[in-house]
């Protein structure tokens, strides 16, 4: 079961120049296994990450933000918080609710004056910065673990890095949350302040989760045409563990309302999008497979009615934007 569905995540990123190449016998069991399997292991007892915390770049500020607000993805992209800020693809997974005893609320702050944001999980901290009026207190933003003293995060999370600009005698102060040893090192190497590793997150497995999690945020507006014109609108929220295998997808719902999954395969360099009509079990289902490049898409849109084993080539070229 677990190699089937490993297969399968390199079977439904296929471009169209191999399509022709596929045993679309095998690819009909895989597609049917997956919207079972899918529907099973979301019953299973597993802290799952369903948060994803983008970092952000302001290039004009030179400061560093992060948020797991969907919304505030969307309103930072689109301009909302000034001009100047990017994604850096620098994001992690965290927990919107306390699934599992270890965790504890990231609180967030925000200080006007040097326009910075600072999270922290240790509850004193928290309570200490709440008593500084230069920081506003914005309520907790995600759960995470607090790491031990020795720094090492527990199997199955990853650590997460702070580094202090040490500003604030100029009124602008900032900190950067890294993701990887490497980066937080760079950060230390360019004069930032070394605080250690701050909070523990779910596991970081590599690099193809941070390229699944940039179908994250805002809402895909896919358009083709497929006899008549088409947008389907695509809005992934989180991402999904499965526990038997651990490949990691995106996941959310369509403009009908219906969960979808989204990934990458490194191999191909394609992100894949499956979004049914119904429910996870039944088609037909519209399937996307692109190349994305920052908050645009290209690719190929095919339209499944009834097995995958249908699918010969591309019905149709796309493309998408949020």
């Amino acid at each position: 079961m677990a190699i089937i569905r490993i297969l399968l995540v390199a079977v439904l990123m296929l471009p169209v120049a191999a399509t022709a190449e596929v045993d679309y016998d095998l690819r009909d069991a895989l597609s049917e296994l997956m919207w079972r399997s899918k529907a099973l292991e979301q019953t299973a007892v597993y802290p799952a990450p369903n948060v994803t915390v983008v970092e952000f770049f302001n290039q004009n500020l030179q400061h560093y933000f992060r948020t797991g607000e969907i919304a505030e993805i969307a309103a930072v992209e689109n301009g909302a918080a000034g001009p100047g800020w990017i994604r850096t693809g620098e994001d992690f997974p965290a927990w919107s609710t306390r699934l599992d005893l270890s965790m504890q609320p990231v609180c967030r702050f925000y200080a006007p004056g040097p326009n910075s944001h600072f999270y922290t999980i240790v509850a004193a901290e928290c309570a200490a910065v709440k008593l500084d009026p230069g920081w506003h207190y914005e309520g907790n933003s995600f759960y995470a673990i607090v790491p031990p003293l020795s720094g090492s995060c527990p199997g199955g999370t990853s650590p997460i890095y702070r580094a202090y600009n040490a500003r604030f005698a100029q009124n602008d102060s900032n900190h950067r949350f890294a993701v990887k040893l490497s980066v937080y090192q760079e950060m230390t190497a360019r004069g930032w302040t070394a605080e250690g590793v701050v909070m523990c997150v779910s596991a970081l497995s590599d690099a193809n989760t941070q390229k699944t999690a940039q179908l994250i945020g805002g809402t895909w507006a896919i358009s083709y045409t497929y006899g008549v014109s088409y947008t389907d609108r695509l809005t992934f929220t989180s991402l999904y563990t499965a526990p038997s295998t651990g490949v990691v997808y995106a996941q959310g719902t369509n403009h009908r309302g219906v969960f979808i999954l989204g990934g990458y395969d490194p191999t191909l360099d394609r992100w894949g999008m499956i979004s049914p009509f119904s429910n996870l079990s039944t088609y037909p289902f519209d399937w996307y497979v692109v190349s994305l490049t920052g908050n645009s898409m290209t690719g190929c849109y095919w339209f499944v009615v009834s097995s995958i084993s249908n699918v010969t080539q591309c019905n149709t070229q796309l493309t998408g934007f949020r």
